[in-house]
């Protein structure tokens, strides 16, 4: 009898333990895209390089620069959501924008980013996180 307890006991534990890894994994992906959306649609476009610069890997921190032009940004978007979604529990994800000028754009050296991107983005994630609700859902 004892066993049966302890066994069902194990049980019990596993499975809470793989629901809350699927959780931290689906808040993780939803934050990250969130973060890549909002980095993205932010970024100021001339010829889109910059807005096509934006990188999303999973563990590994992305370097180099891409020569994508994507001036509305859904290409660049589709492309780090598909690599958001492979995300495991408890990996990092990285977004990145490595073109030589990213710093100015960020420092507001842009009319149409006059505050950067990464800034007001990481500011408004933020915002939303202290005033989510303890039992608030967060979408898949």
């Amino acid at each position: 009898m004892a066993n049966d307890l302890r066994s069902f006991q194990l049980q019990l534990d596993r499975a809470y333990e793989r629901k809350v890894e699927q959780r931290v994994a689906q808040v993780t992906r939803w934050v990250a895209l969130e973060a890549l959306r909002r980095v993205v649609l932010k970024s100021p476009v001339d010829t889109g390089r910059f807005r096509g610069n934006w990188q999303t890997a999973v563990s590994v921190r992305p370097d180099g620069v891409v020569e994508v032009e994507d001036k509305d940004g859904g290409q660049t978007i589709s492309e780090g959501s598909r690599n958001i979604a492979q995300l495991k529990p408890y990996e990092v994800v990285y977004l990145s924008n490595n073109v030589p000028y990213a710093r100015k754009l960020e420092d507001g050296h842009s009319r149409q980013a006059p505050q950067g991107v990464v800034s007001i983005t990481v500011a408004e994630l933020a915002a939303f996180f202290n005033n989510i609700p303890a039992d608030q859902n967060i979408p898949e």
